[in-house]
């Protein structure tokens, strides 16, 4: 498996479907928990200005939003950790097909598990656990904005402007800090590789009493990796 066949297509095909659609409606019902709570205070500030007729009426409203709502949430974690459950299982299945049919050899079995429990456990914490997440972000996003343009149509665009500018420093920051990541991380790898030799060769250095200046040097290679950080 590549990293090009890794991706929402696969994911969509592995997992069956009935779980996809029950993940995507519950994502949809817990997407309102992020305008329930304001639309509530507001209706309550309303009613201590202007009263309301049927208080219970009111009451049966909010506590019936609240509970699709969060049973909503609740459903959707355990119904996006059986998705993942099917998409680690199909994952390491292609993967040990792979395995077999590409690189393996009667003496590295134990070479080739190691390896995809390795990849597995990467894939699933970079990847998998990222993507209900995403799913919910993406729908609270949407729904909240629907939600503010129809209260208010001119505010609400007002509130999404300011929200996409508030997303402009760490755009035009990213590029910087990526530089600064890749930085840092040449110069740890530079490091790690100079300590290795010379833990290799502990040894000869102690018996040319050469301690001190390999102190040093390591000293230097360390305020070079400060620098790094200094971005």
């Amino acid at each position: 498996m590549t990293k090009s066949n890794l991706n929402l297509k696969w994911l969509v095909k592995n997992v069956p479907w009935w779980v996809t659609a029950l993940t995507v409606l519950l994502a949809i019902g817990g997407a309102f928990e992020g305008v329930i709570n304001g639309y509530a205070f507001g209706q309550i500030t309303a009613i201590a200005t202007h009263g309301i007729s049927n208080i219970w009426t009111f009451l049966l409203r909010f506590v019936a939003l609240y509970f699709l709502t969060y049973t909503s949430l609740y459903f959707f974690s355990r119904i996006s950790n059986r998705a993942l459950m099917y998409a680690n299982i199909a994952l390491k299945n292609t993967m040990a097909e792979n395995a077999f049919r590409v690189s393996y050899q009667d003496n590295d079995s134990s070479k080739v598990l190691n390896q995809i429990t390795a990849d597995a456990r990467q894939i699933q914490d970079r990847y998998f656990l990222n993507l209900p997440m995403v799913l919910q972000t993406f729908f609270t996003g949407l729904v909240s904005t629907v939600f503010v343009l129809r209260v208010n149509l001119v505010l609400g665009l007002i509130s999404i402007l300011f929200a996409a500018i508030s997303i402009l420093p760490s755009m035009i920051a990213g590029g910087v800090l990526d530089q600064a990541s890749n930085n840092w991380s040449n110069r740890n790898k530079t490091y790690i590789g100079r300590l290795k030799e010379l833990l290799s060769g502990v040894a000869i250095i102690k018996n040319y009493q050469a301690q001190v200046p390999m102190l040093q040097g390591l000293k230097r290679i360390s305020s070079v990796r400060k620098k790094a950080i200094a971005f």
